[in-house]
């Protein structure tokens, strides 16, 4: 456990330092765009190494503060103004842990990355992860400087977290989703601007990380979103995971969790209109403490995700009933997973296998972070060990087989179960491309680089391939030649189906030879494996998908939702 400490230390020291150098960023020039008659940003730019200028505009409102009357509402468009504004530093993040980096409610910001200003070139929005409780689009691990210098706008942006972003009364008086509509805002945002910094507002990809690339998958499900993009790239995460919304076999509903919150800043009413009166005059600090201490008091990492509500209208059905009955938004997508995701949960000291016991309380200890209730889980158990456990007993074997059940049953099989419902409902006529992540980064700067080889591919392991930049020299000197090739690689293949619609519509070549990667279609479901050199084939593990219906079906059964213990 020592050894992984003090590079996670150094890992973070590097961190630190590359946040600062970043940050400083602002002193080089500055130049101004116009969105509207009398209306300027001022913000400035950089040339790297490439010789690309990038024009960076920071801290951008597209949001009213939501804050007093407008707390738990759905948010309002920035006024307008005369002048010249600075969009030269980054605004508050949203309110989450750790406190004490100027966490704000007024916090609705975005930043645009963009190699011109003058051209109608592709746009991708990044719609950060964090189980919809942390992160923000400020952070210097999303720089956009790199995936802009190959061709495309960059907009990163924040939205509502936590109880500010997801809190309900389960009734039109707080629906919540608020931390969704701001997404919606932001897009909105991105319509009417975007042309300013070089963008076309008619060729805009979202694409996202975990509970960004659920988020993803909700705007391609929401009545909201239509016609606010055209493509949409989901990384570990989408609506049908079993963490993404809110079910009714849930142990402590976003209700139960929202009049908890509000007992302990002095919010009682039974009255919903009176209960939110109440709670929109809590100071914002006591509020979040409140809620942070009791989601940790229960230990349960999503207690207030994404809703179904028909107040605001984000998510008017359970995503499988828009899914079956071919109500979603048509676009072309990419979506995919990395072949270790969770297995950095599994306890194994030792690093010599699991029992067959430990199997089951490892499995049982990673959803008790999810809000299950038990008798839910116990089902869960029941069917995953019948499916990836059998009769296995060499310990070794059973290890890899958890980090399958993992895989496929947080984000694999949901992320497949979900195309597979679009490509028969309406969706066929569209370019969907499916792909596993293998390759592990190398770099220093990542805490990807500090786990055992059995781990695989973790969660978040690809996001510094997605980000990675090989402009700045901190960066170049702890980044290995593989990482940049695997980078290049993703960066072109992601930046192409903003462009075309197709990753491989320019060709990425590994050692001379020509990668393919196919669509994925009920006939053919191609998977490509990205690796040093990624290989394609169709998918083979076709009986997950079968045991995540079976699961979902469970969800909205009867037997999961009668008992909240058992």
């Amino acid at each position: 456990m020592a050894n992984r400490i003090a590079p996670h230390l150094v890992c973070l020291t590097l961190a630190c330092l590359l946040a600062a150098a970043w940050a400083a960023d602002t002193s080089n020039n500055t130049v101004e765009v116009s969105l509207n008659p009398g209306q300027q940003l001022r913000g400035f730019y950089r040339a790297l190494a490439t010789g690309t200028v990038i024009y960076k505009f920071w801290g951008i409102r597209y949001g009213q503060p939501p804050t007093g009357d407008k707390r738990f509402s759905q948010p309002e468009a920035a006024p307008e103004w005369q002048g010249v504004r600075d969009a030269l530093d980054f605004g508050p993040r949203c309110w989450q842990s750790p406190v004490g980096k100027g966490e704000s409610e007024d916090c609705l910001f975005l930043n645009v990355f963009t190699p011109t200003l003058n051209g109608s070139i592709p746009v991708m929005v990044w719609i950060h992860g964090g189980a919809y409780n942390t992160g923000s689009g400020s952070d210097f691990r999303y720089d956009g400087s790199t995936l802009a210098d190959r061709g495309v706008v960059i907009v990163t942006i924040n939205y509502r977290l936590g109880a500010y972003g997801f809190l309900s009364t389960e009734d039109d008086v707080m629906p919540g989703n608020y931390g969704l509509l701001d997404q919606v805002l932001a897009l909105k945002w991105v319509q009417k601007n975007i042309h300013a910094f070089g963008g076309d507002p008619n060729k805009v990809t979202i694409f996202g990380e975990s509970a960004g690339s659920s988020s993803v998958s909700l705007h391609v499900l929401s009545p909201l979103s239509k016609g606010l993009f055209h493509r949409a790239i989901m990384q570990s995460g989408c609506s049908l995971s079993v963490w993404a919304v809110e079910r009714p076999a849930s142990e402590i509903s976003v209700e139960q969790y929202t009049r908890q919150v509000g007992a302990r800043v002095g919010c009682s009413d039974d009255d919903s209109e009176k209960f939110l009166t109440c709670l929109r005059k809590v100071d914002a600090q006591e509020l979040f403490n409140a809620s942070y201490v009791f989601k940790h008091e229960v230990d349960i990492d999503i207690i207030a995700p994404p809703r179904v509500e028909t107040k605001f209208g984000f998510l008017p059905h359970y995503p499988q009933y828009i899914l079956d009955n071919g109500l979603f938004n048509k676009v072309d997508t990419i979506r995919g997973f990395n072949s270790g995701e969770w297995s950095f949960v599994i306890n194994d000291a030792d690093e010599d296998g699991l029992t067959r016991r430990e199997f089951a309380k490892n499995f049982a200890n990673a959803f008790s972070s999810y809000s299950l209730n038990n008798k839910t889980k116990k089902h869960l158990l029941q069917i995953v060990k019948s499916v990836y456990l059998g009769n296995e007993t060499n310990p070794i074997a059973i290890r890899s087989s958890l980090i399958e059940a993992f895989r496929d049953t947080l984000f694999a099989a949901s992320e497949l179960l979900e195309l597979e419902k679009m490509l028969s409902h309406g969706g066929e006529g569209f370019n969907h491309y499916v792909y596993e992540l293998a390759y592990r980064v190398q770099s220093l700067l990542e805490l990807q680089s500090l786990g055992p080889e059995w781990w695989g591919v973790i969660h978040s392991g690809d996001l510094p391939l997605v980000f990675t930049d090989d402009q700045v020299g901190l960066v170049a000197s702890m980044t290995s030649p593989e990482d940049l090739a695997v980078g290049n690689k993703i960066q072109t293949w992601w930046t192409n189906f903003a462009k075309f619609g197709n990753p491989t519509a320019t060709k990425v070549d590994e050692d001379g030879v020509d990668v393919r990667w196919d669509q994925y279609t009920l006939n053919s479901p191609q998977v490509l494996t990205i690796d040093l050199k990624s290989t394609l084939a169709p998918y083979s593990r076709q009986s997950a998908l079968q045991l995540f219906d079976d699961i979902l079906t469970f969800l909205k059964s009867p037997n999961a939702t009668s008992a909240t213990s058992g």
